[in-house]
């Protein structure tokens, strides 16, 4: 039963909805990191007479496309080291560092220290702006994107229903010509 055009159509819907769901993260500006984009799974399950499909995340990226899709709302601030890394993935500027920290360079001659302080350096400020993002993020939230419900809803269940019967008709009669 691998083979019938119930399993083939439920293996297209699943391609088809990735594909979807991917535009759908892109068009909202919510693929930073590309995590999420790269995390939709996708499995049809043979059962026998039966077959079962699973859409969901790979990994951890279940928590962030619940907060992605639903927003966030006001309340604890987020962890910093997500917001690290975003902020590394846009390639966001960061503030330039005090003058007290450059003096302290410029009076350093060796340039190991040097390169060591100036990493130290843009590792705290990527830790001060990724502090201030989340104290907003936990004072006001965030806004929902709805990127899977756009996408996963009454209308494409529908469409696959249609589907599905009439591959169900044509796997049937295939069994009835062979019986």
């Amino acid at each position: 039963m691998e083979n019938t055009r119930i399993n083939e159509v439920l293996q297209q819907f699943g391609r088809d909805t990735i594909d979807k769901l991917q535009k759908s993260i892109d068009s909202k500006g919510i693929n930073a990191t590309r995590k999420l984009r790269q995390s939709i799974d996708f499995k049809v399950i043979n059962l026998g007479t039966s077959f079962e499909f699973k859409l969901g995340w790979t990994g951890d990226a279940d928590h962030y496309a619940s907060a992605a899709e639903t927003g966030r709302k006001p309340g604890k601030m987020p962890p910093l080291e997500p917001i690290m890394k975003w902020i590394a993935a846009k390639g966001i500027k960061l503030p330039e560092q005090s003058s007290l920290s450059k003096r302290r360079i410029k009076s350093l001659s060796n340039k190991v220290v040097k390169k060591s302080l100036r990493q130290i350096s843009t590792t705290a400020r990527a830790k001060s702006l990724a502090y201030l993002i989340a104290r907003k993020i936990g004072k006001e939230g965030t806004k929902a994107s709805h990127f899977f419900s756009d996408v996963v809803n009454d209308k494409l269940y529908d469409d696959l229903r249609a589907k599905l019967k009439a591959a169900a008709k044509k796997d049937i009669l295939i069994e009835l010509r062979k019986g």
